[in-house]
């Protein structure tokens, strides 16, 4: 592990390196992006280090997750692939390491029933290894919740519980919130919006040990919070909840800020339900003023 960890470490400071002696222009070095790093860094990987294939693989899962915080499924896909063929190829067709890059290309996909069958395949793995309660199944039971969230509600809740009950049990992880907050958003689609606070706000808590403030995550948990607040009639929590969401919106910029504009959203209908439709409607022209002229996939349905 400590020789993989300085394989990776020496691969990402000679990526920088290198692409800083190939610009005869200083000043363009510099203007380099995170994004054009990533590019070059995955053509890379691609195409390198067959004589270490364990370095490999943990570089592409690297990169895989790198490309999941840039929101590039495109870019990502071709990435956890690659990492799923060669887990195949140096651990086998029954291992966990297999079983984890099967649920990171799932989280991937975004083909419904493709995504369902990699889980399917990386939870027959564990079922043959006997393993229910190890972090891998956790993140496999929050795949299939994440999956089914919008056409399964009731079984998305019940994967998210499973994953809550196994992930609870290790250090407090990004994983977990997100199997916290899945139990509350498939509540809330049911209209149970009560019972969805608590998971809501535990998601939050989790998160922010886990994670930090900001982080990516942030901004939407405060916000479905608000939104399950406001169902209930609870108007000061909610519109405090949303105010945190829009704040941590700010500070965690995006190229498309779909977490600014959702909470904008959110409070605009929650101060509209609450009968001040004159903020709402401030709320509302700032959402529709911050919104993306082009957007897709489902933060675009979102909008």
């Amino acid at each position: 592990e400590a020789r993989r960890a300085a394989a990776v470490q020496d691969f990402m400071v000679d990526l920088f390196r290198t692409n800083s002696s190939r610009q005869a222009d200083p000043v363009k070095a510099r203007q380099t992006t995170a994004r054009e790093l990533l590019d070059i860094g995955a053509r890379r990987i691609e195409t390198g280090l067959d004589e270490a294939p364990e370095n490999k693989l943990a570089l592409l899962r690297l990169f895989g997750g790198l490309y999941g915080e840039f929101a590039l499924s495109s870019e990502q896909l071709p990435v956890r692939k690659q990492a799923v063929e060669l887990s195949h190829r140096l651990f086998g067709p029954d291992s966990p390491e297999l079983a984890s890059d099967l649920v990171a290309l799932a989280r991937t996909v975004g083909d419904h029933d493709e995504a369902d069958r990699l889980i399917a395949q990386a939870g027959a793995i564990l079922d043959r290894r006997r393993d229910e309660r190890s972090f891998v199944r956790g993140q496999q039971r929050l795949a299939s919740a994440i999956n089914n969230e919008s056409n399964d509600p009731e079984g998305a809740q019940k994967a998210a519980r499973q994953a809550v009950a196994i992930l609870q049990a290790f250090p407090d992880s990004a994983e977990l919130a997100e199997a916290h907050y899945i139990v509350g958003t498939t509540l809330c689609s049911q209209g149970d919006y009560s019972s969805a606070i608590e998971p809501l706000r535990q998601a939050i808590a989790v998160s922010i040990r886990a994670q930090g403030i900001p982080n990516p995550k942030l901004s939407l948990y405060y916000e479905q919070l608000g939104n399950a607040q406001g169902f209930t009639l609870r108007y000061a929590d909610a519109e405090a909840s949303i105010a945190r969401a829009i704040e941590l919106a700010h500070e965690n910029k995006a190229e498309y800020d779909y977490d600014r504009v959702r909470a904008q959203t959110t409070m605009a209908v929650v101060l509209f339900n609450e009968d001040q439709p004159r903020r709402s409607l401030e709320f509302a022209a700032a959402a529709q003023t911050d919104a993306p002229e082009a957007s897709e996939g489902t933060d675009a349905a979102l909008l």
